[in-house]
């Protein structure tokens, strides 16, 4: 009996969630009746730590690794349309999504402990068409799912980065207007 009790409170622990949206602002009827979403790349404005497990010749890459999981994360998701929005390019219709990472913790795994990817930005979202923000928000995102991947620092950061595209795909809703 004990043993069934102390499972169920690890089981409870272990499901505990985090809001990866903190919101802040919104438009809640221009964020609904928004046919289409264009998703810019991810901006992650944060200097390589020397502890960390990647070489600065390999930064650039991973950046575009883990903005391009992102990108697909959202365009892949099924409802709402999705599209990739090249750097230097423009849309007129729908609505823009961006997202700058302003603070990282890559986390580490290692034989006796782990420690999840944490990162911290600020997401926003603008008619394309006059540029008003409709919706802003802070981002907490945390790796969540990753399973091999939590092993390497790029699957944890990569999977830091899922979990605000899955909280934005909650926030915008998964129909079609």
């Amino acid at each position: 009996m004990k043993y069934l009790l102390l499972m169920s409170l690890f089981a409870l622990a272990g499901c505990s969630s985090h809001q990866a949206l903190l919101f802040e602002q919104s438009d809640a009827h221009a964020l609904q009746s928004a046919s289409e979403f264009h998703v810019k790349p991810v901006k992650i404005d944060v200097s390589v730590d020397p502890r960390w497990e990647i070489e600065k010749s390999d930064w650039d890459q991973k950046l575009r690794e883990w903005s391009s999981a992102y990108m697909e994360e959202l365009v892949k998701s099924k409802g709402r349309r999705c599209y990739e929005l090249a750097p230097g390019t423009a849309s007129s219709s729908g609505a823009i999504i961006e997202l700058q990472v302003l603070d990282l913790e890559i986390g580490h795994h290692s034989l006796f402990s782990y420690a999840p990817a944490k990162l911290f930005g600020m997401l926003t979202i603008t008619d394309a068409k006059s540029g008003r923000l409709i919706y802003r928000a802070k981002a907490k995102g945390e790796t969540t799912g990753a399973g091999y991947e939590a092993y390497t620092t790029g699957g944890r950061v990569k999977f830091a980065l899922l979990d605000v595209a899955r909280a934005v795909l909650t926030e915008v809703g998964n129909e079609k207007p």
